[in-house]
């Protein structure tokens, strides 16, 4: 649970006894001279972190003046760290430790108890010189001081003092020498406070001769001074004996019970060595002080950390962990300017102010009266370093140093964290769904397994009941509506969405629907009660003034929570007040887990509208009761601790799961199977373990028996945790980064937005509706959105930049520099705007989001948004389903021979089906594969290299299967390749019968008539028998990988064949899931084209690249027919690929495709435009010759230099070539479609998306976008080219650069750098042999410049660049983002601004 998922820390161990023996020489403690020991030398200073401010006063002690000779326990040196914080911290108590004076002739003084010191060693006052008796620590100290203390004292030698007496007040730490003691006072009257401590050593036996001071009840008659030097002296004669007490204490095993003053004595040991190592650095350069984290900032003059421990080198500073990065955006270019060196891993955009947030350097185990407590010692997101004290439940956690924790202040003391005080949040940037936390009270290994694993879903009448009365209760809500008319219009309407759900369960729609009658009298009744009685004239204890929201989505990354609230109310309070209420829907019984999660959704409320959420609101239609409960403060902090303890598991690369509850209910767990497997394969668990019978443990894992089970699943188990974690690590960058500095850094989110405008519009089913927000900001501040990595349907979250996320999730529909329209499935723009009337404590009124307006209300025109790109990745809880459903006792035993076992794939003797192919349409490789697929018994593999006809092929095949009666389930990783092989079979097969699984705006045209959910579907859904027919009878279904969870496989599971088209991308555990419906499975990729796209580096090193396809294909190659006569390539490009991968197997299918040119209908055009450019600076005279069908033009001397913009890498001059090349041979008549250029970077295509945007039909694409698809011309930009030849990780990826060139038809051309790509060893064999064939060309000096001025009218925007400035002034300052990105500029426009 680390502050990144790149930085993995090593837990603390829990050997208490060996850490009470060590402690002492760890916090850098002298060992005692009582036992005859010599004193150890301290560290030298170069070791030391920096230290708090120095006072000016202080003159730096040698090391032999620093190196004192203290009386220190040694045995229970644990202690001296363990009461940090002890019962006498509060509020209103400061702590002073001073010498004994003794008094001289000369009525100068002397510290007794204490070896020679010079006075000048030792600090004065900060805040008064003339004040020598005592360093003060309070403001108001003085004051006392001259009230109380008249005795005239002579000059006493100032010491340390430390006061927690003011929250507000600073402290200088100071040197310490032997025979201080601890004095502890309260804030009355000085003397008065002194008489309480004396009570307080009196009554902790401190004090043997009490009398000394006179009764309790006596006033002191002493000065002030004369009690601080008499009491010292006192205890410091004790000190042998109470040192003997502790000694024996720390020989026993249970837990210390010392009193305030014995831990303000340790405390004194702990400071001692501490300030002696400040005064051996003192030569270091002053630091500011460090700020409480309860401190507001305008009282941050003079503030302590009572908890600090500045100086002490043991505590390790924190390290910078680099964001997640994507390698196609990885900064390559070692010249590049790196603006921020060293990152804060604690840095934050939650802007809460009692929420304090830190990551652990050092935890040190100790005890105090009550028990155990941990020191958790952290650095703040100012850097500066905090104590944090934890006890009571909050010990139970496993903290590892490196961990983000959160510290929830809700009491005066910020630093504690205890049964009574603050709360805190481990690990809160894993947002842990509230229910998952509230079913985790019953058993954690459940919540946390059904979070890891995900199978196919099943409908049931509570659960489409459950739906279809909390959406009746809402709109009644939302519409203020109860009437019968009403109810009865949308209950049809939700009846009729939820007709294939009430024929896949088998209800009756009559009897459902008087089911939900039922729970609509109460409803009725609801409404009635606590919406329209606002003079409590019944019992209820609130009234639903207004409904704030519904379905509203929280992110907290404040309590590291999520949920979806059903009901966000204004409750009006009898007293008059109102607050805002989370109110949940339950449909059933009551369960302790409905009271559990609402509890954790006031935490959701408070971070979201940022107000004391102290109530909760529970409605139970069946049980027609509902409940007005304030939250137990108690049960919230053992919810936040059991969210704590799950979210260990859900931290990076965790693959472990909660112990097993081991308990009798166990055996009647829905995930049963799942939890023994999971324990089997990957906790050695056996049936003594497992809390079950031994009979019922070994029926359910008595078939995992082979060692090889445990280690393949705990291999692909921990690369799927590895890249969950790595995906989901996206997530954090939304509080973590602000929008400009993730817009700075990779061009990922756009700040600064102002919200102009809301549209509304509905869908075609009704009720359901969509918004489009129209946001905009100012252009000549900001880059233009344009430069950005946003793009036109990329999916997006909207937050606002006061500290709000996750508003709301859609799509980019509209961008321009500075104009983006998004669409969303809910409104945002009155989300925790306050009325004008809004008071905290007594009068909680908000907006309703429910009520908008197409124009911005003046609350959300007052706020600034930000759009973040959503990178989040779904899927991998199914992966992890699909791999452990191999091993489950009803789970795919099949397929798990085959790919576990590695057991041979068998072939008949002959096809087992009658085929008819007309071998006059199919080469020799395409009829094999027909004869080795219809062989097949078990799999068969069809290596389809560029340009073969694998969709052909497959869809041929399918034809071939279903007309022998065979049902086939066909699959790809995407819907465009799903489609692409359905619109082939469509046109080759006479009716066919296909179910197309999805969503109907993923899927093609043509071919969304075959979805259910299309509204001009063929299967109309109007009773059971049509269910039975869209559902049972299709012979063809059509699925991506991930869709295998729809209804359509509750009741069907069982095809014949399945064929997984584009095999070669699809991982491993994510391919399995198709599968395991088939008796019989083919796979059908080119492994030499792309990899599955795995986005962690430590994933893919471990092989979670590797598809099933190469896997089989490796082992049993004679499982594989390939395809090698394509029909794409012209014979020159075909060479590229067939000599640096393919071996030499690929071949032209016929000798048309092997000549072919791309024909430039009039190049003369281009020769009338160039007459006065001399021969040689036409460059472009080679890219028209028809002869040079593959052309790498080298830019090396034009030149054409890489700009690297963070993780933005493009090339400006590079796409300018690029555009003149498309501008010349479209203005020649070559036509705009049969063009496509590619890039390896999205920063790049930009460049080409605003050149061509006049001409939409010329695609722009990268590598992964073009597989599957080709032009009669290619124009790949590599981007890279740079001093230090750095080429980055995608140039290196071999199987992407093979997809890019063998999309060509009959031209490929491609611009680079020929001296960077020679650098790389990948690319040696492709440089030698285009050099050999003389494909090479040296572009010219200034090559960009050469046809700039001609063809205008291909682009009217260079006409337009030419017309008279708009006047608009641009005013650029030091600040500018575009100033501070680049170096070169930033220092002119500094140099001219000074």
């Amino acid at each position: 649970m680390s502050g990144s998922p790149q930085r993995r820390t090593k837990r603390i161990k829990a050997d208490c006894d060996r850490e009470n023996r060590c402690v002492l020489d760890t916090l850098g403690f002298t060992e005692p001279l009582a036992r005859g020991k010599p004193a150890r030398p301290s560290k030298p200073a170069s070791e030391a972190v920096p230290l708090q401010r120095k006072d000016p006063n202080v003159r730096t002690l040698s090391t032999q003046e620093s190196q004192l000779n203290v009386k220190t326990p040694d045995k229970n040196a644990s202690r001296a760290n363990s009461e940090l914080h002890h019962p006498s911290s509060d509020d209103n108590i400061f702590w002073a430790l001073t010498p004994s004076i003794k008094k001289n002739k000369d009525n100068s003084a002397t510290t007794s108890g204490c070896d020679s010191i010079d006075q000048r060693d030792v600090l004065s006052s900060p805040i008064d010189e003339s004040l020598n008796g005592v360093q003060l620590l309070d403001p108001n100290l003085k004051s006392l001081l001259d009230k109380y203390d008249n005795s005239g004292d002579g000059h006493r030698t100032p010491s340390i003092s430390r006061s927690v007496s003011d929250p507000h007040t600073l402290v200088h730490r100071s040197f310490t020498a032997i025979g201080e003691t601890p004095i502890i006072a309260t804030k009355q009257t000085l003397s008065e406070s002194m008489q309480k401590s004396i009570n307080k050593l009196k009554a902790s036996k401190r004090l043997l001769n009490s009398s000394v001071f006179g009764s309790p009840a006596e006033t002191p008659t002493q000065s002030v001074s004369q009690l601080l030097t008499l009491i010292g002296k006192t205890i410091r004669e004790e000190a042998g004996e109470i040192l003997g007490e502790l000694n024996e204490l720390d020989d026993m095993d249970d837990m210390d019970d010392l009193s305030d003053v014995d831990m303000a004595e340790l405390d004194r040991l702990t400071t001692l060595r501490r300030t002696q190592r400040e005064k051996s650095v003192s030569a270091e350069p002053p630091v500011e002080p460090i700020l409480s984290a309860s401190t507001p900032a305008e009282m941050s003059d003079g503030l302590s950390d009572e908890f600090s421990d500045n100086g002490d080198e043991i505590f390790a500073a924190p390290s910078t962990v680099s964001l997640p990065q994507f390698k196609d955006m990885k900064l390559e270019n070692e010249n590049a300017i790196v603006f921020e060196t060293v990152e804060n891993t604690v840095h934050s955009q939650i802007q809460k102010r009692n929420c304090h947030r830190y990551q652990i350097s050092k935890i040190v185990r100790s005890k105090y009266k009550g028990g155990l407590q941990l020191v958790l010692k952290c650095v703040g997101e100012d850097d500066r370093t905090k104590n944090i004290v934890v006890r009571d439940l909050w010990t139970e956690l496993e903290y590892r140093e490196g961990d983000i924790v959160h510290v929830i202040v809700d009491s005066a003391n910020a630093q504690l964290v205890d049964k009574s005080s603050n709360l805190l949040i481990w690990g809160p940037d894993i947002l842990v769904s509230a229910t998952m936390a509230a079913t985790a009270v019953d058993c954690k290994r459940r919540a946390v397994l059904s979070s890891k694993i995900q199978g196919i879903g099943e409908h049931a009448v509570p659960l489409v009941l459950g739906n279809i009365v909390h959406q009746l209760f809402q709109a009644c809500l939302k519409e203020n509506d109860v009437s019968d008319a009403f109810f009865d219009e949308y209950l049809e309407e939700l009846l009729d969405a939820n007709q294939i759900a009430l024929y896949s369960i088998g209800a009756s729609r009559h009897e459902l629907k008087a089911t939900v009658l039922e729970h609509v009298d109460y409803i009725k009744e609801w409404v009635a009660t606590y919406t329209r009685d606002p003079q409590f004239s019944s019992t209820a204890q609130f009234q639903a003034s207004k409904v704030l929201d519904i379905e509203e989505n929280i992110w907290s990354p404040m309590y590291g929570l999520r949920g979806l609230i059903d009901v966000v109310i204004e409750a009006s309070l009898r007293d008059g007040s109102k607050v805002v209420v989370p109110m949940e829907i339950k449909t059933g019984r009551d369960y302790i887990a409905n009271r559990a999660q609402a509890t954790l959704y006031t935490l959701l409320v408070k971070q979201r509208y940022d107000v004391e959420a102290r109530s909760l609101a529970l409605v139970y239609t069946k049980m027609r009761q509902s409940y007005y409960e304030a939250i137990n403060a108690n049960d919230l902090r053992m919810l936040v601790n059991i969210r704590n303890h799950i979210s260990q598991y859900l931290s990076y690369g965790a693959s472990e799961l909660p112990p097993i509850k081991n308990q009798p209910s166990c055996e009647r767990c829905f995930v049963l199977n799942e939890c023994m497997t999971y324990n089997k394969l990957a906790e050695h668990g056996t049936a003594e373990k497992s809390g079950l019978d031994d009979g019922l443990y070994d029926t359910l894992t008595g078939h995992l028996n082979k060692p090889q089970y445990p280690e393949f699943f705990n291999h692909w188990n921990g690369l799927l945790s590895k890249e969950e974690s790595f995906v989901n690590s996206f997530k954090k960058d939304l509080w973590c980064y602000s929008a400009a500095e993730r817009e700075l850094k990779g061009g990922k989110a756009v700040g600064g937005l102002h919200l102009t405008q809301c549209q509304e519009a509905e869908y075609a089913s009704g009720r359901a509706k969509r918004f489009l927000y129209t946001f905009e900001r100012d252009d000549t501040v900001h880059q233009p959105m344009s430069n950005t990595q946003l793009a036109k349907h990329d999916r997006i979250i909207v937050s606002d930049e006061s500290g709000q996320f996750g508003l709301a999730f859609g799509f980019v529909e509209t961008l321009r520099s500075n104009v983006v329209v998004v669409s969303t499935d809910r409104r945002f723009e009155n989300s925790t705007v306050k009325m004008s009337n809004f008071d905290a404590a007594h009068n909680q009124v908000f907006e309703s989001v429910l009520s908008g307006s197409s124009a911005a209300s003046v609350g959300a025109k007052k706020k600034t948004y930000r759009i973040d790109k959503d990178e989040m990745f779904h899927g991998l809880a199914l992966a992890r389903f699909n791999l452990l459903n191999l091993f489950l006792p009803d789970g795919d035993e099949k397929t798990r021979r085959l790919v576990v076992d590695l057991e041979p794939p068998q072939f008949a003797g002959k096809p087992l089906l009658h085929s008819q192919f007309d071998k006059s349409r199919f080469n020799a490789d395409q009829l094999r594969a027909f004869d080795r697929v219809l062989r097949a018994q078990d799999y068969c593999l069809i290596l389809g290299m560029p340009g073969t006809g694998k969709t052909t092929v497959t869809a041929s095949l399918i034809k071939c299967l279903v007309e022998n009666g065979q049902t086939v389930l066909i699959a790809s990783y995407t819907h465009s390749a799903v489609d692409n092989i359905l619109e082939k079979v469509i046109d080759i097969v006479d009716n066919p019968k296909i179910l197309r699984v999805g969503a109907p705006k993923k899927i093609t045209e043509k071919v969304r008539k075959y979805s259910l959910y299309s509204t001009d579907t063929i299967y109309p859904m109007e009773s059971a028998e049509d269910f039975r027919h869209a559902f049972l009878e299709t012979n063809i279904v059509a699925t991506t990988c991930l869709g295998i969870q729809d209804t359509a496989f509750i009741h069907r599971q069982h095809f014949d064949y399945c064929i997984i088209d584009e095999a070669s991308q699809v991982s491993m555990p994510v391919c399995l899931g198709p599968l395991r419906f088939a008796d019989k499975f083919v796979l059908v990729g080119d492994h030499y084209q792309l990899p599955p796209l795995v986005r962690s580096a430590e994933a893919r090193a471990g092989g979670m690249d590797k598809s099933l396809f190469r896997i089989l294909s490796e082992k049993y190659p004679q499982s594989v027919v390939e395809l090698t006569h394509q029909y794409r390539m012209s014979a020159d490009v075909m060479m590229l690929s067939n000599c640096l991968i393919y071996d030499g197997r690929l071949k032209c299918g016929t000798p048309q495709v092997a000549y072919q040119t791309l024909q430039v209908p009039f190049p003369e055009r281009l020769q009338e435009k160039c007459i006065q450019i001399p021969k040689p600076f036409r460059w472009m005279d080679h890219v028209f010759d028809p002869k040079n069908r593959v052309l790498f033009l080298n830019h090396d001397g034009v030149p054409a230099q890489e700009v690297a913009n963070g993780e933005k890498i493009e090339n400006p001059v590079e796409a300018d070539l690029i555009l003149q090349i498309i501008k010349c041979l479209v203005s020649c008549g070559v036509s705009a479609s049969s063009i496509g250029v590619m890039s390896f970077y999205r920063a790049q295509l930009r460049y080409f998306y605003r050149g061509l945007r006049n001409h939409p039909d010329i695609e722009v694409l990268t590598a992964d976008q073009f597989q599957g698809r080709d032009k009669d011309c290619i124009i790949i930009s590599l981007v890279r080219s740079n001093e230090k030849n750095v080429a980055g990780e995608l140039l290196r990826e071999w199987r992407r650069v093979n997809v890019a060139m063998t999309r060509a038809k009959s031209k490929l051309i491609i611009l680079g750098s020929e001296k960077l790509m020679k650098t790389i060893p990948q690319f040696e064999g492709f440089m030698s042999l285009v050099s050999s064939h003389n494909w090479v060309y040296q572009l010219p000096r200034d090559a960009s410049n050469v046809y700039r001025d001609i063809f205008h009218e291909f682009d009217p925007s260079q006409t337009e660049s030419a017309q008279p400035s708009s006047g608009k002034t641009v005013r650029i300052g030091t600040q500018s983002k575009m100033v501070q990105k680049t170096m070169v500029v930033r220092n002119v426009v500094q140099e001219f601004a000074s």
